[in-house]
């Protein structure tokens, strides 16, 4: 009888036959944000060590006003390890006239899958008209969008992202976080369930290991949650246990850690091309 995902993880097998997609990383370091490792080879070499297939990535700069060079950083890693790097676009909502030409040049990449977009770091609230206009690109253009959101946030607490995302049932919006906080998670997870464009990653400082089972039991879908690290904010090692070790089917870890977020792929093309 072949083993479970618990039975493996507790002999500290490798799961490279999943192809796990860890939707929500971080590279290099920017001002205010400084690791030891946090370049694209480290965290490859980690991605490798415990079988994650592929990574989705952002620049940190791309959370500042250098988020078009952080876009380079970006395509860059995305340019050096092609069958593992997904990019997404970062884009500032006090410079959306800029977003086009942003998505337009680096869209047509096929190693780039959609747009992250930090309201707190930009303290821009994540329903102000730059973001609106943001949306309407993506509208235009497909991919989908990474939002970091946090409870006690005033830029990007759930509220401020329902109030928006309902005018774009179109988009596929993943919740970075799930909320962040408790309460968060509690917003987070009644939004999903009224909503069928929003996704939730299961990465955060206030959601443990016991709170994941009940992800997947109260979301009324749950192949819309998705496994993301949050590195390098994270250990890789420390979001990934979280799902080989929680209390849940295999079948659910499996769409956590992997299927799910290749029909997120699949849903979501992007429509600027070579």
């Amino acid at each position: 009888m072949a083993q479970t995902i618990l039975e493996r993880a507790k002999n500290r097998e490798s799961f490279e036959d999943l192809d796990i997609i860890d939707i929500h990383c971080h590279m290099g370091n920017y001002s205010g944000f400084e690791f030891p490792d946090a370049g694209i080879d480290p965290m490859m070499e980690d991605a490798r060590k415990m079988g994650v297939r592929r990574v989705c990535v952002v620049a940190q700069a791309g959370t500042s006003n250098a988020y078009r060079a952080g876009n380079i950083n970006t395509l860059r890693a995305a340019e050096r390890y092609p069958d593992r790097v997904l990019g997404y676009v970062a884009l500032n909502p006090h410079m959306a006239w800029e977003a086009e030409d942003e998505l337009r040049t680096y869209y047509p990449n096929d190693g780039f899958v959609g747009v992250k977009i930090h309201p707190g770091a930009m303290q821009a609230k994540a329903n102000c008209k730059g973001y609106r206009k943001i949306f309407d690109l993506v509208q235009a253009y497909g991919g989908y969008v990474l939002v970091h959101t946090w409870e006690d946030c005033p830029y990007s607490n759930v509220d401020l992202c329902g109030d928006v995302m309902k005018d774009y049932p179109e988009i596929p919006f993943v919740l970075g976080h799930a909320g962040g906080t408790v309460e968060g998670v509690k917003k987070a997870l009644r939004l999903a369930n009224r909503l069928p464009n929003i996704y939730l990653d299961c990465c955060g400082f206030d959601v443990t290991e016991h709170s994941l089972p009940e992800l997947a039991e109260r979301m009324q879908d749950p192949s819309r949650l998705l496994y993301g690290s949050d590195y390098p904010f994270h250990d890789l090692r420390y979001g990934l246990t979280r799902v080989l070790f929680a209390d849940l089917d295999d079948s659910v870890k499996r769409g956590i850690l992997s299927s799910n977020a290749e029909e997120l792929l699949r849903r979501s093309p992007k429509r600027l091309k070579h």
